[in-house]
């Protein structure tokens, strides 16, 4: 039996996306979102 686990992110930094780009966009230079939050997971694994 195996079990293993996997993390991303862990200690949940804040990873923001780029700013907006587009000319006469009002998001221009603005960050307003950010990429996946913590993700954790775990797996059994049984071979006989």
């Amino acid at each position: 039996m195996q079990f293993r686990s996997e993390f991303f992110n862990a200690v949940n930094h804040a990873n923001w996306n780029p700013p907006g780009k587009l000319l006469g966009n009002s998001a221009l230079g603005r960050i307003t979102s950010a990429r996946d939050p913590r993700v954790i997971q775990f797996g059994l694994k049984v071979a006989f």
